[in-house]
């Protein structure tokens, strides 16, 4: 196939573009990172582009490696550039609000739009398996549906359309 690490998707698997392989088995972690939390590592502006790139389907592919505890991607960047982008957990696999780090080909080299984008399309590609039964943090087991969506973004005091991108990578 074209480009990546050769990740296939099984019928039915949800993705973020008609070309797009995302495989997230493993990776339950990511569904416990709100987007507050994603956003107080890299800035709002980095946050809002990043969840851009998502929307728009600037993710190619996404592999898990390390039984989910490291996500391998690539992800095409503004100047038709694909970067290869690496997120890894950096805490145990149980931690309320995990810790992480990205890894990125591109000028910024790390914590850039494009780990922000690897993020927010295998949060929203999680097996139901893998999604908590209710909101990050919370302690009842009331289902939410809406339990990886943006709940943080407004309640901060950040501004995602405010800024501008500097390095345009």
């Amino acid at each position: 196939g074209e480009g990546g690490w050769g990740g296939r998707g099984g019928a039915g698997d949800p993705v973020a573009s008609h070309d797009v392989a995302v495989r997230v088995e493993g990776a339950g972690w990511v569904a416990r990172l709100g987007d507050a939390a994603i956003a107080a590592r890299v800035d709002w502006p980095t946050f809002a582009r990043g969840q851009r790139y998502a929307d728009s389907g600037h993710v190619r592919s996404i592999v898990p490696g390390d039984h989910g505890r490291v996500l391998l991607a690539e992800v095409e960047g503004s100047r038709r550039l694909t970067y290869t982008t690496i997120v890894s957990r950096a805490s145990g696999p149980d931690a309320a609000e995990p810790l992480w780090t990205g890894r990125c080909s591109c000028p910024m080299r790390a914590d850039c739009k494009h780990v922000v984008a690897v993020l927010l399309v295998a949060r929203r590609n999680l097996p139901h398996a893998e999604r908590p039964a209710g909101p990050a943090g919370s302690a009842g087991s009331a289902g939410s549906a809406g339990a990886a969506g943006s709940a943080g973004s407004a309640a901060s005091g950040g501004d995602p359309g405010s800024s501008r991108d500097p390095a345009g990578a």
